[in-house]
């Protein structure tokens, strides 16, 4: 794996994700690659998820906590979009590849490293997710979507394909269409 290929970081956007938090940061802290940074945004939580945040970014220097405050307004999926904006101004210039992960995914050990093996096998991949299972009735189940389909909850984009689409559309449905965009 060529070593420029082998740095990313994460971007995540939190609100109330207290219960959550705990094994998603556990989840990372075990990837066999680390990310180079980990911006965790706050985005007005009630519940114990900046705290979460501080204390792990005290025990992992790779955690940047950012604490999102005043009125959220009405900006339905943009607001996603706008947080992951806020949070992509704090990563180091000219990472190769960023992530946008919700704070509620848990990953195997390897996610990472299996990712960025296909992003430098093929250099035109210009956004890549892995599958997602949600766990129904005790069982982890597969999520039916098309193998063409790059899954919002946890996206790794390749810079220079995000700067090629203009960046995310502050839209409902935004992680739709920067895959369209990305295909043009």
């Amino acid at each position: 794996m060529n070593t420029d290929e082998n740095s990313y970081t994460i971007i995540t956007p939190a609100h109330n994700e207290a219960a959550f938090l705990p094994r998603v940061m556990d989840s990372i802290c075990r990837q066999t690659i680390k990310p180079i940074k980990w911006v965790i945004l706050d985005d007005r939580s009630t519940d114990e998820t900046w705290s979460i945040i501080s204390r792990a970014a005290q025990k992992h220097s790779f955690i940047e906590p950012i604490r999102e405050t005043g009125h959220a307004g009405r900006r339905v999926g943009s607001n996603i979009v706008h947080l992951f904006n806020l949070g992509y101004q704090k990563l180091p210039a000219k990472m190769p590849l960023v992530v946008k992960m919700d704070a509620d995914i848990l990953l195997p050990e390897n996610y990472f490293e299996t990712l960025l093996n296909k992003f430098c096998e093929d250099p035109k991949l210009g956004i890549a997710s892995g599958k997602t299972y949600n766990y129904q009735r005790g069982k982890w189940i597969l999520e039916r979507i098309a193998d063409s389909h790059v899954t919002g909850g946890c996206k790794t984009y390749r810079t220079r394909c995000l700067e090629d689409i203009g960046g995310l559309i502050p839209v409902h449905g935004w992680d739709i269409l920067d895959v369209v965009q990305a295909r043009w």
